[in-house]
């Protein structure tokens, strides 16, 4: 996570900055331009076996271009995340062998709840300038989380900008002919 880092008894809180996701921002003359020290989001996170808990607390933010945004990650065991307030756009990629074989951003609302598979890479988005987000987690005590694919390669294969748009990262190859993205609403069929 970061340096600012938390350990009350069985409670352990962080803070994400924005020089902790250089590699992952779009907007590189953003990144930049501004003070790398400023706080992009919170975690508070808690164990009681067999699960560990985690609290994300996102303010109402921009990155230059894109929404604010967690780092990627990726766990090997599947996590349940809920929506406490706010808005929420989880954009969830399946890789094999450095290859996208599926990518979708589901947009969660308060009390909506969603479930990512193990294996599956992911972000949390906060798409608003005005509401801040607060999300759990809740995933088996044991799971081990990675995100080098995602360091590597600057981000996810999608970067979700700020006027509704959607950039290829062109770390995964060349811009597709078609997007590969599918967009999932939590309140439609």
């Amino acid at each position: 996570m970061s340096d600012v880092e938390y350990e009350y008894g069985p409670v352990f809180i962080s803070c994400r900055k924005i020089r902790d996701m250089q590699l992952e921002i779009f907007d590189q003359e953003f990144y930049h331009a501004i003070n790398t020290e400023k706080e992009v989001y919170y975690t508070v996170a808690w164990c009681s076996e067999p699960m560990a808990y985690e609290l994300l607390l996102m303010p109402a933010y921009r990155l230059g271009a894109e929404w604010v945004k967690t780092t990627g990650v990726m766990h090997d065991h599947y996590e349940e995340l809920k929506v406490l307030a706010g808005e929420a756009h989880v954009l969830i990629q399946k890789m094999e062998d450095d290859v996208l074989l599926d990518i979708a951003r589901f947009t969660l609302r308060v009390n909506d709840a969603l479930t990512i598979l193990n294996g599956r890479y992911h972000i949390i988005i906060n798409p608003s300038l005005t509401e801040p987000l607060v999300l759990t987690a809740k995933r088996d005590i044991d799971t081990e989380s990675e995100s080098e694919l995602t360091v590597r390669k600057k981000g996810m294969a999608y970067y979700e900008l700020i006027n509704g748009g959607f950039v290829w990262n062109t770390e995964y190859g060349p811009t597709p002919s078609k997007s590969l993205l599918r967009l999932v609403d939590s309140h439609t069929s």
